[in-house]
């Protein structure tokens, strides 16, 4: 099955998700359990259970370490790890760690947080 996305296209091999170019060139081999649409150029990869961030090139920003991966917005990805949550940067590295109970993206750059 494949599908296309703008200019490239996911392909699954053996219920693996990779990414392709147009031309069917392998862009992001498909060795993932899932890959999302990409958001601001990084996907959300899964790998045995755990999420990371991956260029469009295949290259990790992150290790294969969260629960939960959300998609980028303005620069910033929400991310966590054991039920907490934190802000990543499209460096890879937190600018918020992982502390909160809640954390959602409101408008004008504020999130909102709970913490118990």
């Amino acid at each position: 099955m494949q599908r296309l996305l703008k200019q490239y296209g996911h392909r699954y091999k053996e219920w693996k998700s990779g990414l392709i170019g147009r031309n069917g060139e392998e862009l992001i081999p498909c060795m993932y359990d899932n890959l999302s649409d990409p958001s601001e150029g990084f996907y959300v990869a899964s790998q045995n259970g755990k999420s990371g961030y991956i260029t469009k090139s295949g290259s990790k920003l992150t290790e294969f370490i969260f629960d939960f991966a959300g998609d980028f917005r303005d620069g910033y990805a929400i991310a966590g790890t054991d039920e907490k949550f934190g802000l990543l940067n499209n460096a890879g590295s937190f600018t918020i760690e992982q502390q909160f109970d809640e954390l959602l993206f409101l408008s004008n750059g504020t999130l909102k947080a709970k913490q118990n």
